[in-house]
């Protein structure tokens, strides 16, 4: 099945621009086309009504145990030598959005089936258009059961000004050294996609100048956990430098910190943490 682009239905330009999956150069052009074509307008309208109208009035509820069972099912580490299935990819993908946009509703929507290759094999919904992210990760890190994308605050701030991450909170040792990827640009092709599963390496995270990160997990707890962490460390780094030169964790302070708090139990509570404030 031939997957939509942009240019053959550029409704798909409105639905990123709306959910911030642009960068800021497309986001631009985005803005421009809205602004100027008509056809873009309303349709742009007709789902900013939509997202007010479901904010207004979709009660904020639980997600049904069945589908939390589904998610659960599909996020289980697989047999060794298994390989990630389509439906592991879509439960992904789901949390994803549902933690990048902050609308509680998308995780209890029914989850969009695809395979890796972006070929729909149940419901109706398309993939993102940064699906390349999760489908080349998957496909060359089997280590990997959780991936998510997010346009974090203050990591992106160290990246738009060429400052390195550095490791200055315990929990951020758990990322050691995150590489980056020197392009702003949307993950919207295999080969961006490649580009950013080649950075990440072996290690669980990578940044995206100017535009966010890419955290992965062996489950979907840790995967978050890891997320939080990232952004926590960023922030502190961030406001130390305002009044001097951050103190910079050692490789052995590092090392401590890795043995000490890479457990199950940090990443649950950092998980319930977050969740109750929801």
């Amino acid at each position: 099945m031939k997957r939509s682009t942009l240019e053959d239905d550029p409704t798909l330009f409105v639905h990123a621009y709306i959910d911030g999956e642009l960068d800021a150069f497309n986001a631009l052009i985005a803005e421009q086309r809205v602004a100027s074509e008509p056809a873009l307008f309303a349709e742009y309208e007709r789902v900013q009504a939509l997202r007010r109208l479901i904010l207004e009035r979709l009660p904020r509820e639980e997600a049904p145990l069945s589908i939390r069972s589904r998610l659960q099912a599909a996020l289980a580490p697989p047999q060794a030598g298994g390989q990630r299935s389509w439906r592991a990819l879509a439960a992904s993908i789901v949390v994803t959005a549902f933690v990048a946009s902050g609308s509680t509703w998308l995780a209890v929507m029914p989850t969009p089936a695809h395979t890796v290759e972006g070929a729909l094999v149940d419901g109706s919904a398309r993939p993102p258009l940064e699906f390349y992210i999760h489908s080349e990760i998957y496909r060359v890190r089997p280590d990997v059961h959780a991936v998510m994308h997010t346009h974090p605050q203050w990591s992106t701030f160290l990246t738009m000004v060429g400052t390195p991450y550095r490791v200055v909170y315990a929990q951020g040792a758990l990322l050691g050294d995150i590489p980056l990827v020197d392009s702003p640009l949307s993950v919207n092709t295999r080969a961006m996609g490649e580009r950013v599963a080649a950075a990440l390496g072996a290690t669980p995270a990578v940044l995206l100048k100017s535009h966010g990160a890419v955290v992965t997990g062996s489950d979907l707890v840790e995967c978050f956990a890891l997320a939080a962490y990232l952004e926590e460390n960023a922030h502190r780094q961030y406001m130390a430098m305002q009044i001097g030169d951050p103190y910079v964790f050692s490789d052995a302070e590092r090392q401590v910190f890795r043995e000490r708090l890479w457990t199950p139990s940090l990443f649950q509570k950092t998980w319930d943490h977050y969740r109750s404030k929801i």
